[in-house]
């Protein structure tokens, strides 16, 4: 059964325009979301917190994220996710 349980997962696409999150059920089940990543918050639970929550938060819409990793991870994955989410709310740079 864990073996199972293992094969869920998500998965999460970012481009200059658009942020796909998509979740992936043991059984095969998927399901997607897409934000504009201008307008998508990260929000985070409280870093002292021994089960720290992730979401993602935009146009009323809340879907927490994340939920497997373990603090640390959380707080790593959120740390890499933010940044991603700032280069692309800065856009593209050319010619520089």
């Amino acid at each position: 059964m864990s073996f199972r349980a293992a094969r869920a997962h998500e998965d999460y696409r970012l481009t200059y325009l658009e942020l796909e999150f998509a979740r992936v059920s043991a059984r095969g089940a998927r399901r997607e979301w897409r934000f504009n990543p201008a307008w998508v918050i990260l929000e985070r639970g409280d870093a002292g917190a021994a089960a720290q929550r992730l979401a993602l938060r935009s146009g009323g819409r809340r879907h927490e994220i994340a939920s497997f990793l373990s603090a640390d991870e959380k707080a790593a994955f959120a740390g890499d996710l933010g940044r991603a989410l700032g280069v692309a709310r800065r856009g593209r740079r050319f010619g520089a």
